[in-house]
């Protein structure tokens, strides 16, 4: 979603999707990412200094954390800015959220922010509006399949949702992005 509202509706030059496995390259690419990483690859720290160039990143939307949160500070162009809306690598292991690289936020003049969606109920209507306004003008996609799980919590199953959120830390986690259906609006 985040890689579909840069790029399709707010207009971003250049976006970097990071994701974790060589399909899920394709599917960021063809969902609207300039050029999707795996994190995997032993190559990313220099696939990704190659993918921002000299100009650095302006922008960042950050749900990871840990090394990954440092690789991309490493590449910041001065005056950029973090939106950190989660730390999933050290969810279970603090241990893995250390940020190295900390002085770059400092000799860079980074504006680093929590994002909490709790923070902006009071704009749920308007981003709704949005959301659906690019959504029936075909600018965001949504296509259930191998790339993308949904697991319906609506009704009497919203009581499912912690269940469903463990999974991301399950190996044998539904392949791709895991979506919680909770209502429709």
């Amino acid at each position: 979603m985040a890689i579909q509202l840069a790029k399709k509706v707010y207009g971003a030059k250049r976006v970097i999707g990071i994701t974790s496995s060589a399909r899920q390259v394709e599917f960021v690419e063809k969902i609207g990412a300039d050029v999707g990483l795996n994190y995997h690859d032993e190559k990313f720290a220099q696939l990704l200094d190659d993918a921002v160039g000299e100009q650095g990143t302006s922008f960042y939307f950050d749900c990871v954390g840990g090394w990954i949160l440092d690789s991309v500070l490493g590449t910041m162009a001065t005056n950029g800015k973090v939106l950190a809306c989660g730390s999933i690598a050290g969810y279970n292991d603090r241990s893995k959220a250390v940020v190295n690289n900390w002085g770059i936020i400092t000799t860079r003049r980074l504006n680093v922010k929590g994002f909490i969606v709790l923070d902006y109920f009071g704009k749920a209507k308007e981003f709704a509006g949005v959301v659906g306004k690019a959504y029936q003008e075909g600018k965001i996609a949504f296509e259930e399949g191998e790339n993308v799980s949904v697991v319906d919590c609506s009704g009497e199953k919203f009581g499912d949702v912690p269940k469903t959120w463990r999974l991301l830390f399950d190996d044998d986690k539904p392949s791709g992005k895991l979506i919680t259906f909770v209502s429709n609006l």
